[in-house]
């Protein structure tokens, strides 16, 4: 479970969704629950 909900999404997030352009490249290359969290922890 994530640990909360985001009003933007995430720019790593974005840049995967912009790169791939099928359902499965998308899924294959999202980034780890634990790698959004720690990019998020470190723009605080």
């Amino acid at each position: 479970m994530l640990p909360e909900i985001w009003a933007e999404p995430l720019g790593i997030v974005v840049d995967v969704l912009e790169q791939y352009k099928t359902y499965s490249d998308v899924l294959e290359n999202l980034p780890d629950v634990e790698v959004l969290f720690h990019e998020v922890n470190s723009e605080s």
